[in-house]
């Protein structure tokens, strides 16, 4: 299971809904493209020199984190967006809000709801959850770890999209194909930005 469908299956999506105002298809259909974006959006900053051992460093601060919705610190996910994003975060919410069932105003309520649990997510699955983990222990294999994790999500097909429908290609039923990260953010991210 990648980690953009095992965050997504740990989501509260009615809650979340009630939360932003939204209905749950449509809180679905915004959080399908925002979990990826941020994945993605962290993939293009480790591609950096010293944004994978800033990122590190960041998940270092979240190890012990498993936010609940109710929990969720929303300052702290607008500051992780900031860094994920940088100056390019409206271009990402255009981006993001263009697609087929969400809106900006919508992708721009959940992004700093959201990003705390990817974050936690990515804390968790990397620098295993010890207690007092240090990040830069053991560096080489949580590199590795995190390198792993965040391959490719920029190349793959972006949940919901409307199929682009190629002769002789059938579309898996949940992921059928259509734009690709790297085609929505691959040109928005390539900015540098740091976590």
């Amino acid at each position: 299971m990648s980690a953009t469908s095992e965050i997504l299956s740990e989501l509260p999506i009615d809650q979340l809904a009630e939360q932003v105002g939204a209905s749950p298809e449509e809180t679905e259909a915004a959080v399908r493209s925002v979990v990826p974006a941020l994945l993605g959006g962290m993939e293009a900053n480790i591609q950096h020199p010293g944004g994978q051992s800033a990122l590190l460093e960041a998940l270092g601060g979240h190890v012990d984190s498993s936010p609940t919705l109710d929990e969720v610190n929303t300052d702290d996910g607008a500051k992780i967006a900031q860094h994920v994003f940088g100056d390019q975060q409206d271009a990402v919410v255009n981006q993001l809000g263009g697609l087929p069932g969400t809106s900006n105003d919508l992708v721009r309520r959940l992004i700093p709801i959201i990003a705390p649990i990817v974050i936690s997510y990515l804390a968790k699955r990397v620098l295993g959850g010890g207690a007092g983990t240090n990040a830069s222990a053991g560096a080489g294999s949580s590199a590795d770890i995190l390198t792993q994790i965040l391959s490719g999500v920029l190349g793959g097909s972006v949940p919901g999209a409307q199929p682009t429908g190629q002769a002789g290609q059938q579309a898996q039923p949940q992921q059928p194909a259509g734009p690709h990260w790297g085609d929505i953010l691959g040109n928005v991210l390539g900015g540098g930005t740091r976590i």
